[in-house]
């Protein structure tokens, strides 16, 4: 499994804990969103290639390195490139002299960096993510790889998207909407199978009297928690964060580019949680219980309570819960 660091820039990156892809400037949005969505159950430089052909872009740099068994699969295109270190503590730069597809499947790497032309490796600098699409220039990652387990208890099983720790991908819920004239806080009575009336714990975070961690939840019915803070938008990117803490990124689908690549950011202090405009360029709404939709000022944390709504753009809304 890879445990990964990425340096923030204006490539794309897929972090999983079984691969990673990084991929130059260039790639549209359409095409880095399904890169995060097609290859939860395989990171392999094959399904990269399938995703980024399928959007015309057949001549676009990329590193890649992906857990295959107990192997690395390593492949890189164009000028991008991946430097590893083996178990015997040997450097070794793999890259495409003809810019054409250079792919090896290696044992005993240690470290892996993707990079992208120009970069040089940066260990231990950057955002640590176990999981999620950022906007970055290249991903280290340390390869730890596990007991090799006994052969009646061998599975073959996915991922579990639920469990990873660092992001979720929210889907466009516009076409859910399109043409119906309806509130933002309709979107959240009951979606997903989640029932999102306040409990006895929500009524009382809400009074300040208790100090309960709180919840974003997505029109989709993802939850969120507030254990740290969530920064979402188009491509959010870590480095964007207030504070210190390392946090949670959601990606929303936008097709027509409303929504800011790190657009909001929630999080909560104490009984107390909050929604700060990341300088979007296109605001974020807040539809506070039994009041109107009202524009945050950018840069300025807003304190919300349990019910909020805020929306950000092209039907992507959430919830404080």
């Amino acid at each position: 499994m890879l445990n990964s660091r990425y340096i923030a820039g204006e490539g794309a990156a897929v972090i999983r804990p079984n691969g990673v892809v990084v991929v130059a400037t260039g790639i549209s949005d359409e095409a880095a969103a399904v890169l995060w969505q097609r290859t939860l159950r395989t990171m392999v430089s094959d399904a990269i290639i399938a995703i980024l052909d399928h959007f015309g872009h057949t001549d676009i740099a990329f590193a890649n390195v992906a857990v295959v068994g107990r192997q690395i699969e390593v492949a890189v295109r164009g000028d991008a490139r991946i430097e590893l270190q083996d178990s015997d503590g040997e450097i070794v730069t793999i890259a495409s002299a003809s810019g054409e597809l250079e792919r090896r499947r290696l044992d005993g790497a240690m470290r892996v960096t993707a990079m992208l032309a120009g970069e040089t490796a940066r260990l231990g600098e950057g955002w640590q993510v176990e999981s999620g699409l950022v906007g970055a220039a290249q991903v280290t990652s340390i390869v730890s790889m596990p007991p090799e387990p006994p052969l009646e208890t061998a599975t073959d099983g996915e991922l579990d998207l639920e469990a990873l720790d660092a992001t979720v991908l929210a889907e466009s819920i516009r076409a859910a909407r399109q043409g119906v004239d309806r509130s933002p806080a309709d979107d959240f009575q009951d979606v997903g199978g989640v029932d999102l009336g306040q409990d006895e714990g929500a009524e009382a975070a809400a009074d300040g009297s208790s100090g309960d961690v709180r919840s974003v939840v997505l029109a989709t019915g993802l939850v969120v928690p507030l254990d740290r803070p969530v920064l979402m938008g188009r491509a959010p990117i870590a480095s964007r964060a207030i504070g210190d803490a390392l946090p949670r990124l959601v990606t929303f689908d936008s097709p027509q580019r409303d929504i800011s690549r790190t657009h909001v950011q929630v999080w909560q202090a104490g009984e107390h949680i909050f929604v700060t405009d990341l300088d979007s360029t296109n605001g974020v709404y807040v539809t506070v219980p039994d009041q109107e939709p009202t524009r945050i000022q950018a840069a300025v944390p807003m304190p919300v309570t349990v019910g909020t709504v805020i929306e950000i753009g092209e039907g992507a809304n959430f919830v404080i819960r």
